[in-house]
């Protein structure tokens, strides 16, 4: 089984147990810490598990409305985290997509990750 279909077939059961281990640790966190101080301290864990899943991806915005955020996380240490998604045919015509497309201020070494290889890798696609 490759490693995306296994991501796939066992996101149900990390959904559940992350959700469901609040309850358990409640019944016996509770009687020794706060309640938001527990709150506070799964989050931090279920943060911490959940990032290493992170993608962001662009379609719902226009080129030009990319919000600054991902273009300063793409710019930095997000490079292969980041990648073009199109909103067309539903929203945006192709016409206006790369029209605005060249003026989006990644850096030069962004774009081709952006563009192609960050999907290729995720979807496994071959060259």
């Amino acid at each position: 089984m490759s490693l995306s279909r296994l991501a796939i077939a066992t996101a149900p059961v990390l959904f559940v147990l992350l959700w469901s281990t609040g309850f358990i640790g409640a019944r016996y966190g509770l009687p020794y810490i706060e309640p938001l101080t527990f709150l506070a301290v799964r989050m931090f864990f279920v943060v911490v598990i959940m990032a290493a899943s992170i993608l962001a991806i662009t379609s719902a915005f226009a080129p030009r409305y990319y919000p600054q955020d991902i273009i300063d996380f793409a710019n930095s240490r997000g490079a292969d985290k980041v990648m073009y998604a199109g909103y067309f045919p539903m929203g945006l015509s192709l016409d206006r997509i790369f029209r605005e497309m060249p003026g989006v201020p990644f850096k030069d070494e962004v774009w081709p990750k952006f563009l192609r290889e960050n999907a290729t890798r995720v979807f496994k696609l071959d060259d």
